[in-house]
């Protein structure tokens, strides 16, 4: 069984099997038949609890494929066990206090919220992945999406995709859900706005030597009319900081030519 396993790791899922005739009949099963049955602490009324292979033959590969595309249903709890499957996919997570151990039913008050707005769009035939996940126990996530986890209750939301764009819900999350339903349209209606971490734009960017920082990146640096240099730096650097007069100087230098060459400085790495 471990080869059928998505990524391969055993003891993250249990296999068994039966032919004990009140089983078969329970669940259908005529002749033979493979059920995949999903966590029960994670049962909700937006889906099936269990899903029946429904291939005529059954071979490694489709045996996999099947436990991958339902293993983990609409909207799993990510953890540490299976964020590597999940990450690297177009994915939103909704974070917050997310304790199946201690507060199962609270756990489940958020994810149901979710679910339902998810589902809406995935009827839709929209395209992306949903999960939960703990606040703390993914707070690098959490803080690299510039999410405010703070000490409430209310779930925090932000998509990565898997070309590793950032878009962050702004709104505040609300209980009828209308709010991720906004978030989700504006998402997929491309009206959103990419996440990046960065510095002001400065004010008064106009010298022979212009500042870069991530929001204005792409404009700046990616002039398709004209050849940019960088220096990239950081102010604590004692070279960068001997370098600064003579990059001063080029920059003059090069400041009337229109083409061949445009000055950028920029003070900090892209986050």
């Amino acid at each position: 069984t471990k080869q059928y396993l998505p990524g391969g790791r055993p003891g993250r899922y249990r296999f068994a099997h039966t032919n004990t005739e009140e089983l078969l009949k329970q669940h259908n099963i005529e002749g033979e038949g493979v059920i995949l049955f999903r966590p029960p602490h994670l049962t909700n009324k937006f889906e099936d609890s269990s899903v029946q292979f429904d291939e005529e033959k059954f071979t490694n590969a489709k045996l996999k494929k099947f436990i991958q595309d339902n293993i983990f249903g609409i909207c799993p709890h990510m953890t540490d066990d299976n964020k590597d499957q999940l990450k690297g996919k177009d994915l939103l997570v909704a974070y917050y206090d997310v304790d199946y151990e201690k507060n199962p039913k609270g756990s489940n008050y958020w994810r149901n919220r979710v679910m339902k707005v998810a589902k809406s769009f995935l009827d839709q035939g929209k395209k992306l992945n949903f999960a939960v996940a703990n606040k703390n126990l993914f707070s690098h996530d959490v803080s690299e999406l510039g999410l405010d986890s703070g000490s409430g209750e209310l779930p925090v939301v932000g998509i990565r995709t898997a070309k590793g764009d950032k878009y962050v819900m702004q709104e505040e999350f609300t209980r009828d859900g209308k709010a991720l339903e906004k978030f989700l349209q504006d998402y997929f209606d491309g009206n959103l706005k990419r996440y990046l971490k960065s510095e002001p734009i400065p004010e008064g960017n106009d010298g022979p030597v212009k500042v870069v920082v991530a929001e204005n990146f792409e404009s700046i640096v990616n002039d398709e009319d004209k050849d940019v240099l960088i220096e990239f730096y950081a102010p604590w650097c004692g070279h960068c900081k001997s370098l600064e007069p003579k990059y001063k100087e080029l920059g003059e230098k090069l400041s009337d030519d229109p083409n061949m060459s445009l000055r950028r400085w920029m003070p900090q790495l892209m986050m």
